[in-house]
């Protein structure tokens, strides 16, 4: 049983270093590709990923409102492949077209593989020893910038931009695919808030949620 909860944990893990290692750290490798490819200005392309990052946060709220009622699969196999799909599609499109599913597509993978949604969901598939979990599932995020950079710029480099894109997206499609199947919690949240004002509300009470939205807002300012 320990065993099965590790190797569920485990594909959440490889996921988490797929989803960041797409857009997230792809942006910085793809960057000059892009902007000659698409001859965008460097704002317009800062724009797209800005917008990228907002629609995973946004989506983030959906998501875990989703995890709470014990429904992960609509966030692993809906929310994250329709993301990879848009992501992929951009590698074949241009100007606004680009920015816009570039955009659509990043924000979706970071909605549904990112920490603010993979870390609670690890706490809900290891309820035994939650600190276990999020650790060994942040272990294998951390791993996502030592693999995913160096691949990225090598495919780049090899085969060119729109397949260092559309790889990516391939091989994090299926890592949704299977998290889906494998990584679902039993029963609803106990104690999950009724509301989304409510879990709002009751988010903004903690004092380490006010804390980490504060080091966030200014880790983003620097």
């Amino acid at each position: 049983m320990r065993a099965y909860a590790a190797s569920r944990l485990d594909a959440l893990g490889v996921l988490t270093i797929l989803a960041y290692g797409t857009w997230f750290y792809g942006f910085g490798v793809l960057f000059d590709d892009l902007l000659d490819a698409h001859n965008l200005t460097e704002g317009s392309l800062a724009l797209a990923y800005g917008a990228a990052s907002l629609v995973a946060g946004i989506g983030a709220i959906t998501t875990g409102r989703q995890l709470d009622k014990a429904n992960p699969r609509i966030a692993l196999g809906v929310v994250g492949p329709l993301g990879t799909a848009l992501y992929f599609a951009s590698a074949g499109l241009s100007g606004t077209a680009f920015l816009i599913t570039y955009a659509a597509g990043g924000g979706l993978i970071g909605a549904a593989g990112f920490y603010a949604f993979t870390q609670p969901l690890a706490v809900r598939l290891g309820t035994a020893d939650p600190s276990r979990s999020i650790t060994r599932l942040t272990i294998w995020g951390a791993l996502s910038s030592p693999i995913m950079i160096p691949a990225t710029e090598w495919l780049r480099s090899q085969q060119g931009w729109q397949t260092a894109i559309r790889v990516p997206a391939i091989a994090t499609f299926a890592a949704f695919a299977i998290c889906a199947v494998v990584c679902s919690p039993r029963g609803p949240q106990p104690g999950a808030a009724g509301s989304l004002l409510q879990a709002l509300r009751s988010a903004a009470k903690r004092r380490e949620v006010r804390r980490f939205a504060i080091a966030a807002l200014l880790s983003s300012a620097a």
